[in-house]
């Protein structure tokens, strides 16, 4: 029977050993053949690369050009018949690498300007980068030519933009010829074999260049039926990898094909670039493989037989010998698996190896692991690194021959966290330890219970309240925290044992009458709570809240349980806030100016007398109304938007316009400040600024009265220095002429006199600077001309260009308005010839619904309006303002730091006459 057994035994090793060979061989020839395919493919993608990189550097190439083209045509074009322009030409083609000659040529082809001069003059209207744009004449696209031999006996590519003239028609090209030798060492620095070779042509089939180069190469037509070119072009994709015969050499090679495209520029007419290597020279070393994987595969399957019988011819000899060591191993680990399954901790057992070599139900069941599994483990694959770093000082002292034992927290399968006590055994076999022996005890819940009683214990030592424990036998203190020994000022352990009555002060009722009261009421209802007038171990007193409960110990009985604050400060604190509203409510009552007190809808919750009175209302018909019944200036969205300004700035302050009771509308000054507390709170403070505009009123007549009393002087004192002075220097100007031509012959005279007409002129000219700027003549002749005289003065007197603009008809304006309108003008350009570091600065004038309006504006620096209104020492810009305000217009500043500055008046025409 066993004999029977083993030769069936043999026949299966047989028939396994031949499976495995045929397998083997199977897997050898798959991986001959997945090694050809592997080279194949990295090769094609290596020589893909090389394409890759080509199509980078000449879509690059195309993107510089195409820039430099659309310069030419677009600044250049109208110098095209400018002879400097074949220099300026020739310059540029020595500085752009891969281009050769750029030229123009007119509608009729002919070659108006070239890098080359001799090309100037030359009819190229038959060539094909000719005829292409000709045909098509799109200004944005950037035509590509196929390969052609040029005029100078260079086989070479046009890229061409087409020229249009005003009316958008053909009007000329501008071509940069291709540099062959760049596009030559270009191909030459992708070959990294000898056997390589790249080509260039043109999408329509012409090859432009080969390398390394070939006599008969170029201008060939690749678009040949079954061509590696035609079979790249018929596949719609921009690279290939392909393998065959090329159609222009005759070799067997593989070929990496790419069209050179570029999504960021229209192109007619593209570059198809190949790659390719020799296909013997590439599977040489896989050819070297093939013999190679037979020889030993040959070798192998002899040597394997002969292992197998003489494998076979042994077997028999063990075969009843290992049955029975097997039977007894296995009735031996029946009994080890039983016994440690059943002990109430985890067993296992480690070599040191660190391998496992045993574990028991428990072990398997925390680390969630099977039977399987655990066998042959690593320790720190179980454990994990951070565990296993921890645990590893006790697992080498262990495997040093010491018993360790020490608490560690353990992460189960299942997620939970468990607290164990291990103990570490060693397996001593002599001298040397051959593993360890591991015990773990599950302590999770002692370890939990612990941590609770712990806890509990925290929290009532470092409770904020001072806590007691007492018994209700006889009322004597049990346990104190620290804050309760504090609260009384007792040092630690001085409570424990005394009678809880000796922290209460005498009141009509001692002590011990005091807590039998308290110990009564806990008996009835279990709990008391209230305030105490309690003793310090000094002897103070001090005012607590006491809160008393009561449970069963299994042990001790009856206890109550004692928490106390002191309400000393709170009292204090409580005291003071009462103080400090009382004031708070006299000074609201007692203000000149009113109050309300808003929440986040704009709904009034408090009001003082001071704003009854100023609004016409009643106290309770205030506290009806929201801010929108109130407000007259701000729509309600523009009120709910300011709400949410000042809730995100903390405050605010403006000025508005409220509704008294009666319907009439009063100017007011607003201070507002938002507080979180409550839900959010307005505290707003209104003052009344009628009296205040009043006057400001008056004050604006005032500053027009003597505005206009100033021109006046101005006005005369121009004219008297323009004419009494001004006539009174032409006479001696006369005279020192007549002077000079009555006694020229006194030596040094002619000089002198000389000097003194030069000095007298120029006094001249101060006279006529100086009556301009009181009052420049212009103004008289109406504002129009006014101020294109003060445009022109400006560009003339600074560095800045001034321009004057006007839409509006011939019109003479009342002189008030007239002459502010020329100041504010005039005090703007001086403001950007001191501050603004402009290059350009413009006056408009218009009319506009009744209103006369005027922008200055500059390209300088700008600043920031709000910042400068608030330095105040902008006198400039308050005397615009007063101006404008005077006549009860408008200015606006918009301007900005580094954006330039635009300033807007607008004035009513009440005054304008036609």
């Amino acid at each position: 029977m066993i004999r029977h057994q083993l030769r069936h035994q043999f026949l299966i090793q047989w028939l396994i050993l031949g499976i495995a060979l045929v397998t083997l061989g199977s897997v050898v020839v798959f991986d001959l053949y997945e090694e050809r395919v592997r080279s194949e493919r990295l090769e094609g993608d290596r020589l893909q690369a090389q394409a890759r990189l080509i199509n980078a550097n000449v879509t690059g190439n195309l993107a510089a050009i195409n820039k430099v083209l659309a310069g030419l045509r677009d600044e250049v074009a109208p110098k095209v018949f400018d002879p400097s322009l074949n220099k300026q030409l020739k310059t540029l083609t020595e500085v752009m690498p891969g281009v050769r000659t750029i030229l123009y040529l007119d509608r009729a082809g002919i070659v108006r300007a070239a890098s080359r001069p001799e090309l100037v003059g030359t009819d190229f209207q038959q060539r094909t980068y000719f005829q292409l744009p000709l045909q098509h004449a799109e200004a944005e696209t950037l035509y590509i030519s196929p390969p052609f031999k040029t005029a100078l006996g260079v086989f070479a590519i046009n890229v061409v933009r087409t020229m249009h003239d005003s009316s958008g028609k053909f009007s000329g090209i501008v071509a940069a010829t291709l540099d062959p030798d760049y596009f030559r060492t270009l191909l030459a620095s992708v070959l990294y074999t000898s056997d390589m070779w790249v080509g260039i042509a043109h999408d329509g089939g012409l090859q432009f260049m080969m390398e390394p180069d070939r006599d008969d190469q170029a201008g060939k037509n690749l678009a040949q039926p079954g061509s590696f070119f035609t079979r790249h072009q018929e596949s719609g994709k921009d690279e290939n990898i392909l393998t065959g015969r090329v159609y222009s050499t005759g070799e067997e090679r593989i070929m990496a094909l790419r069209t050179i495209r570029s999504p960021d520029l229209k192109i007619e007419g593209a570059l198809v670039v190949a790659v390719g290597r020799d296909l013997a020279t590439v599977f040489a070393a896989w050819n070297r493989d093939v013999r190679s994987e037979i020889s030993l595969f040959t070798l192998l399957a002899l040597f394997t037989c002969g292992s197998l019988y003489f494998y076979q011819r042994r077997q028999h000899q063990f075969d009843r010998e290992n049955e029975r060591i097997e039977t007894e191993r296995q009735e031996s680990a029946r009994f080890i698996r039983a016994v440690t399954d059943n002990i109430p901790c985890m067993v296992g057992y480690w070599t040191n190896e660190l391998r496992c070599g045993f574990a028991n139900g428990g072990y398997l069941e925390w680390f969630g692991k099977t039977n399987a599994e655990m066998r042959g483990i690593r320790i720190q694959d179980l454990l994990g690194d951070e565990l296993f770093r921890k645990n590893e000082p006790y697992i080498r002292a262990a495997l040093g021959g010491k018993r360790q034992q020490f608490e560690r927290t353990l992460t189960k399968a299942d997620g939970g966290i468990g607290h164990t006590w291990a103990s570490y055994v060693p397996d001593m076999d002599g001298d040397r330890v051959r593993g360890f022996f591991v015990l773990i005890t599950d302590i999770t819940a002692l370890k939990q219970a612990e941590n609770e009683l712990h806890l509990q214990s925290e929290i009532t030592a470092n409770a904020a309240e001072g806590i007691a424990l007492i018994n209700a036998s006889d009322s004597s203190i049990r346990y104190v925290n620290h804050r309760f020994e504090m609260l009384f000022g007792y040092g630690p352990g001085e409570l424990v044992g005394k009678p809880i009555s000796i922290i209460n002060s005498p009141t009509e009722k001692s002590p011990e009458e005091r807590a039998a009261e308290i110990n009564q009421h806990l008996e009835k209802e279990g709990v008391w709570c209230g305030e105490i007038l309690s003793r310090k171990k000094d002897g103070t007193t001090i005012l607590t809240y006491a809160n008393v409960s009561t449970f069963q110990h299994p042990e001790l009985g009856t206890l109550w349980i004692s928490h106390q604050s002191d309400l000393t400060e709170r009292k204090a604190v409580a005291d003071a806030l009462h103080e400090k509203e009382s004031q708070y409510r006299v000074a609201i009552e007692t203000a000149v100016d009113g109050f309300w007190m808003t929440d986040m809808q704009g709904q009034l919750q408090q009001v003082n007398d001071a704003y009854v009175r100023l609004s016409g209302y009643t106290h309770d018909e205030l506290l009806k109304l929201r801010i929108a019944d109130i407000e007259a200036q701000e729509r309600p969205e523009e009120t709910a938007a300011h709400i949410a300004k000042i809730i995100s700035e903390g405050s605010g302050r403006f000025k508005s316009l409220h509704r008294r009771k009666d319907g009439s509308i009063w100017p007011v000054s607003i201070t507002t400040t938002f507080s979180p507390v409550g839900g959010g709170r307005f505290f707003v403070f209104i003052t009344d600024l009628t009296e205040r505009m009043e006057m400001e009123q008056e004050l604006r007549k005032l500053v027009i009265y003597h505005e206009g009393i100033r021109e006046e002087e101005r006005k005369r004192i121009a004219r008297e220095v323009h004419d009494e002075l001004g006539q009174l220097l032409t006479a001696l100007k006369m005279n020192t002429s007549l002077l000079q031509m009555q006694f020229d012959e006194i030596p040094g005279l002619f000089e002198a006199t000389e000097r003194m007409l030069s000095l007298i002129e120029s006094t001249i000219g101060v006279v006529r600077h100086v009556a301009s700027n009181l009052r420049p003549p212009a103004l008289d002749a109406g504002l129009v001309g006014a101020l294109d005289w003060l445009a022109e003065d400006f560009t003339r007197h600074s560095k800045v260009q001034c321009s004057f603009s006007c839409k509006l008809a011939d019109q003479i304006f009342e002189d008030t308005l007239a002459t502010t309108m020329f100041r504010i003008a005039q005090e703007a350009l001086t403001n950007v010839a001191r501050h603004a570091a402009a290059q350009n600065a413009s006056i408009f004038l218009a009319v506009a619904d009744e209103m006369l309006v005027m922008e200055v504006r500059d390209d300088g620096g700008g600043f920031d309006p709000v910042q400068v209104a608030r330095a105040r020492n902008s006198f400039g810009l308050l005397g615009m303002g007063e101006r404008v305000s005077a006549l009860n217009g408008k200015l606006t500043i918009d301007s900005y730091p580094g954006k330039g500055t635009c300033i807007a008046i607008q004035l009513p025409l009440s005054g304008a006459s036609t």
